[in-house]
């Protein structure tokens, strides 16, 4: 990967008495040195909570997030009637970046339909939620409505095709984590299975609000019976940039 160098990962749950789930991930970086997070999580009828202390890459800004930690929930799915579902999010916690050092506390309401057939092998699936973050020690506190469309269609048993349009008020946060580069987008996307062994696929991010093509992504994965290679090339057309990326994934036991 040419922002984070050659890096080798690993991740390993255990269950534990009263069905808690430990969680103990690490891995060495050539750009960024040691890193690792440790995670502690239930599911449970009222919902899902998870205690997590350590280190996560931050895709949006190229640099990491440590979490001092961070206590995190999920109501279960809620179903309203008429093909409609919501759900809850929230988490609080210490955040320590680049520059950055905050208490952190953020929620969000979604609200969902399920797919809806509207040709033989097409889909559409729309929701909408509304996000809640204060970041404490920078006295930052904002609402931001969100909300997505898409269609997907399954073509062939081998090729499927999705067009998304998404729609974000401003990101205000300092923290940018978990968030897109572009507030309003249309994304396509291909996905064709060449053969059991080949898959090739094939995105993009067209900016709304600026009117332009802002980023291309295409990878080509090999499965080799339990080893996935995937070699990934993006190309950012708003900061100039090329990026590449060889990921090597194996069920080692």
């Amino acid at each position: 990967d040419n922002d984070r160098g050659l890096f080798v990962s690993y991740s390993q749950p255990f269950l534990l008495p009263g069905d808690f789930y430990f969680r103990a991930w690490g891995g060495a970086f050539a750009n960024d040195g040691v890193k690792g997070e440790l995670s502690l999580s239930k599911s449970t009828p009222i919902g899902s909570f998870a205690l997590e202390y350590g280190q996560v890459y931050d895709g949006a800004n190229d640099n990491w997030i440590q979490r001092l930690p961070e206590l995190s929930y999920r109501t279960p799915t809620i179903g309203l009637g008429g093909g409609w579902n919501t759900y809850l999010t929230a988490r609080a916690g210490r955040w320590k970046g680049e520059g950055l050092d905050s208490w952190r506390y953020e929620s969000e309401a979604w609200v969902y339909h399920r797919p809806i057939p509207v040709f033989e092998k097409t889909l559409l699936s729309f929701g909408g939620a509304m996000r809640y973050v204060n970041e404490a020690d920078y006295n930052n506190e904002f609402w931001q409505p969100r909300g997505y469309v898409r269609l997907e269609t399954q073509w062939t048993a081998d090729l499927y095709t999705s067009l998304s349009l998404e729609g974000n008020s401003e990101n205000k946060a300092r923290f940018k984590y978990r968030h897109t580069d572009f507030e309003n987008s249309i994304r396509p996307f291909v996905r064709y299975q060449i053969d059991r062994r080949n898959q090739i696929n094939l995105g993009g991010v067209y900016d709304i609000d600026n009117g332009r093509l802002a980023e291309i992504r295409t990878s080509w994965v090999y499965d080799l019976r339990g080893i996935q290679i995937e070699l990934a090339w993006k190309r950012d057309r708003v900061k100039n940039d090329d990026k590449f990326e060889v990921n090597l994934h194996t069920r080692m036991f």
